[in-house]
């Protein structure tokens, strides 16, 4: 067995019992070590110097650790704590995972609430064809509603509410008026810039032309 540093402890029997040296998981099983406890490891300063460690049935026992974890599934799949990936490595916060996994379990992962569940952005973006890049910069510096980021590229700032109903009110007095079937039309027949009744439906403008504009519930 390899001390805490990845090194062979020559006296450890474990060495000779196993029978899985130079395996993917004892492979696995190292590097895991040299991350935690090898400050001169590249990434260590991402994992044991952020105070990320081995539970003491892993730490000194790659038989531990593979009874518990069980055979890498494939060559794509690596350990991964999960659910809690700023937790330890211990079995109730390991799996075996694909890089497209892992890739939603990262520090800097975007979650966002849509349609009353919790998402990783990039999840939701693949699941909507969408691309990744643009829905998180239209949040973040565009400082858009969720609703808003998802509309496609296809749609502009003059027809992205075409599909969806908006209701006209009085302003002040907020009295309703009238529902049209999009922004588009209340345009149109308004005489009014769609810009500016998107902005007062999003709650971006009081209201524009006289009257206050809400998209439909």
């Amino acid at each position: 067995m390899r001390n805490s540093k990845g090194q062979y402890d020559k006296g450890n029997k474990e060495n000779v019992t196993h029978g899985m040296t130079g395996s993917s998981e004892e492979r696995i099983y190292r590097s895991m070590k040299q991350r935690c406890y090898n400050s001169t490891n590249k990434r260590y300063s991402d994992y044991g110097g952020r105070g990320i460690t081995i539970c003491d049935r892993w730490k000194d026992s790659f038989t531990n650790f593979y009874s518990d974890m069980g055979p890498r599934p494939s060559k794509n799949h690596s350990i991964d704590r999960f659910p809690d990936t700023n937790g330890n490595y211990e079995p109730n916060n390991c799996r075996w995972a694909t890089m497209k996994e892992q890739a939603l379990n990262k520090r800097d992962t975007v979650f966002v609430n849509y349609q009353g569940e919790k998402i990783a952005l990039l999840e939701l973006t693949r699941k909507l064809n969408l691309k990744y890049c643009t829905i998180r910069t239209r949040l973040t510096r565009g400082k858009m509603s969720l609703e808003d980021a998802l509309i496609p590229d296809n749609l502009t700032a003059k027809n992205k509410g075409i599909s969806k109903p908006i209701n006209q009110y009085t302003y002040p007095e907020r009295k309703f008026m009238k529902t049209w079937s999009s922004i588009k039309d209340a345009s149109r027949e308004l005489n009014l810039d769609s810009s500016g009744i998107s902005k007062c439906a999003r709650g971006k403008r009081e209201y524009v032309g006289n009257y206050v504009f809400q998209y439909q519930s």
